[in-house]
């Protein structure tokens, strides 16, 4: 290891310069999944390839759209997961997520569905 430099001469020499990026390219979302399915509760989790926010729609009818639930995780990650609960028994849900990067650019998955089981 060398010498470390002083902050103002290593702040020149800083390539990770983000003020000036132009990042126009929309998050990626994978593993989109719902899982711990119960009668009243369900899990809903995906990953994105770069540092996100995440939303979450969710309701008993499509399509969703701004008035369905919707659940917020506002710390950037790129693992996100949604603990849903006082759902109603035997029902199909229908969901969608959003992900959306420090620069705006915005990615939505299509809608998915669990059904919760019975009492």
């Amino acid at each position: 290891p060398g010498q470390k430099l002083p902050p103002g001469i290593d702040k020149k020499f800083d390539d990770d310069d983000d003020e000036h990026t132009n990042d126009m390219i929309a998050p990626s979302i994978t593993n989109l999944t719902s899982s711990n399915v119960s009668s009243t509760t369900a899990t809903v989790s995906f990953n994105t390839n770069e540092l996100t926010k995440a939303k979450l729609w969710f309701g008993t009818s499509t399509p969703l759209s701004s008035t369905s639930n919707k659940m917020e995780i506002n710390v950037a990650s790129t693992t996100h997961k949604f603990s849903l609960m006082n759902l109603a028994s035997s029902s199909t849900y229908y969901y969608k997520v959003e992900a959306k990067d420090a620069s705006g650019n915005v990615a939505t998955s299509t809608e998915s569905t669990f059904v919760t089981t019975a009492n």
